[in-house]
């Protein structure tokens, strides 16, 4: 469950649960899509106006601050296989799983190596304009062969 998921579940809107808990709605959405952080006030003002306890909130914050942290790198915007590359590596940890945290990143690194030619190639395959575009912007790098 997400706090999103318990908001709606209460048919609460964002203006409704923000109006409730005294912010912007703005300032909750930026809260509930973790641009902002809660403090312990707003932890317990979310968990009176939603009626659940704090640890639950808590736990629905912390997942939040987890998924931000990550969802900030550049690193989910790589696209491989034609798809997001980490749902795409997703795919191969379902085949082997990794043995220990090192060997996950490790492994991540490689498929992204080994996969991103590929998807480059087929990028410029299917994406006339692009090609074109970048042919001409480097046009003057090329050594003329005769």
């Amino acid at each position: 469950m997400t706090l999103q998921i318990l908001r709606k579940s209460k048919n609460l809107t964002v203006r409704d649960l923000a109006a409730k808990m005294g912010i912007s709605a703005s300032y909750y959405s930026h809260l509930e899509n973790g641009r902002r952080e809660f403090s312990p006030e707003l932890i317990r003002k979310c968990s009176n106006v939603l009626e659940e306890d704090i640890e639950t909130i808590e736990i629905l914050v912390s997942k939040i601050n987890s998924n931000s942290k990550f969802s900030n790198s550049w690193i989910t915007n790589l696209r491989v296989q034609n798809r997001n590359a980490l749902t795409a590596f997703e795919d191969e940890l379902k085949i082997e799983k990794a043995k220990d945290q090192d060997e996950l990143i490790n492994r991540f690194a490689r498929f992204i190596r080994n996969n991103i030619g590929q998807s480059i190639l087929d990028e410029f395959d299917k994406n006339h304009e692009l090609d074109s575009a970048f042919k001409a912007r480097y046009k003057n790098y090329i050594t003329a062969r005769r």
